[in-house]
């Protein structure tokens, strides 16, 4: 186990989640997608916590998901020149809001909130991005794609 997971259980242990709310959702397909995934295609999925807010026993973390296809088709094989920027030919971005109740919140640094919000927050979230991702697929008219399962990280690297 992790140093991170340890520190992580620990804030766990203690914690009740009460709510997880969708706060901002962003989608975008480029005309011409299913031109361009002739070409070799990688899907990139990112999250990060990017704020927490504290109050007495609540704690609230903000956590932001991203999605982007990456392709390199046979006539874009050259980079873009510098300060050129290339859109991913599909992209979604969402925001969830999550609730917990901490009990003696107060007893726990930063570093604590920033390891549980990493691991435990991103792991109560993940069922909700899934459904935002499957579901702006379904709306795209593309085929189906699950999102991964979450792991945590069970070892030091």
């Amino acid at each position: 186990m992790t140093p991170e997971l340890k520190t992580a259980a620990k804030v766990a242990a203690v914690s009740q989640i009460q709510n997880v709310r969708l706060t901002f959702v962003h989608s975008d397909l480029q005309p011409g997608f299913e031109k361009v995934l002739n070409g070799k295609s990688e899907i990139q999925i990112d999250h990060r916590m990017t704020e927490y807010i504290v109050r007495e026993d609540e704690l609230q973390l903000i956590l932001e998901f991203k999605l982007k296809i990456v392709v390199e088709s046979a006539e874009e094989k050259t980079a873009p020149q510098p300060g050129e920027t290339s859109t991913p030919p599909l992209e979604i971005h969402a925001k969830f809001c999550v609730d917990y109740t901490v009990k003696d919140l107060k007893t726990f640094s930063e570093q604590d909130i920033q390891a549980f919000a990493k691991i435990n927050a991103v792991f109560n979230s993940w069922p909700y991005w899934r459904e935002i991702v499957q579901s702006t697929f379904w709306r795209m008219g593309l085929p189906p794609f699950v999102i991964p399962v979450f792991r945590m990280p069970l070892k030091s690297d």
